[in-house]
């Protein structure tokens, strides 16, 4: 949050800007290695030197041989179906990231624009692990991340409704119609409203679609972090302790891979005309991910919470 900060800053200086987000990253640097180094104390295990030893004797062909039984763990494990849906998240075309920035400034948003926007949807995630506890507690873990799909599901609706409102360029055809959507020299340049130095100033006759687009982004901070949260306590009870990092290996392997595939989006559909293709197929893809997790949940979820004919104290805090 405080590195998206920064962006009010570009309008100023971007030398100042470039310094004092490296100074963050640096930051955050020193502050990551000093906690795994009290990780490292607390949990002896981490440090055994027989890991290290084999680590040090592995060849690149055991390397890829690990990877390839991580994925197999993974796809194989119980838990498969709630870590696609995870993974699923990562095609996202609403998240915060450089594809969602460059939408933003083709639309003369400016960087401190983008900045707030990035700051307030972080500032509603946070309250998901201060809401998560409770939620756990009323309705139970699977629940839980049933209720955070359906809050995802709605904000991305809002994102779709906003694909066929004024000010929207996606039912654009050709040249001369995109057009119509876009008026030159409308508005004046601003603190808030700045073309790119590159881009024609053409501002959209309607900042309703956007604002609706931008609505949704974050508000669905909070559902994306809740079921963040969900999955992985999932893995953490029903996983064995012997599978589990290698299962998570293969999870963050699939997550990757979808992130892979978003920046492709970014690429095919480049200009703000044709981002609501983007916005469409990745709100259908993750749509098809939460229906597979709630039939999940029906068939084997609610099986893994029974034990001995009573649920599992655990899926409880």
């Amino acid at each position: 949050m405080i590195a998206f900060g920064f962006g009010f800053l570009v309008p100023l200086s971007e030398t100042i800007c470039c310094y004092a987000i490296v100074m963050i990253v640096l930051l955050d640097l020193f502050v990551e290695l000093n906690l795994m180094k009290k990780l490292g104390i607390e949990s002896p295990t981490l440090r055994n030197k027989n890991i290290i030893d084999q680590d040090q004797n592995s060849t690149i062909f055991d390397s890829l041989k690990i990877i390839l039984e991580s994925w197999l763990l993974f796809f194989k494990s119980n838990m498969n179906i709630p870590g696609i849906a995870l993974g699923a998240l990562y095609l996202n075309a609403l998240a915060l990231s450089p594809m969602l920035e460059g939408y933003a400034r083709q639309s003369c948003v400016s960087e401190s624009s983008i900045s707030v926007l990035f700051i307030v949807s972080a500032g509603f995630g946070m309250f998901a692990p201060i809401t998560y506890s409770r939620l756990v507690n009323r309705f139970g873990l699977m629940t839980t991340g049933n209720i955070a799909g359906l809050w995802h599901i709605t904000t991305l609706m809002l994102a779709v409704i906003a694909l066929f409102l004024p000010g929207s360029e996606y039912l654009s055809k050709n040249e001369s119609s995109s057009l119509k959507n876009i008026t030159v020299g409308h508005h004046e340049a601003s603190f808030w409203l700045h073309c790119p130095k590159n881009q024609e100033t053409s501002f959209p006759e309607s900042y309703l679609s956007l604002g609706l687009i931008f609505i949704s982004i974050v508000l669905q901070r909070w559902a994306i972090l809740s079921f963040d949260l969900t999955v992985n306590q999932l893995f953490q009870e029903n996983i064995p302790d012997k599978k589990r990092n290698r299962i998570a290996a293969g999870q963050f392997g699939f997550n990757s891979l979808m992130d892979i595939i978003l920046m492709s989006f970014g690429m095919i559909w480049s200009d703000r005309a044709s981002f609501g293709n983007a916005i469409l197929l990745s709100t259908l893809l993750i749509l098809a991910a939460y229906l597979s997790y709630y039939v999940w949940c029906k068939k084997i979820g609610r099986q893994l919470q029974k034990q001995d004919g009573e649920v599992k104290k655990s899926l409880k805090f």
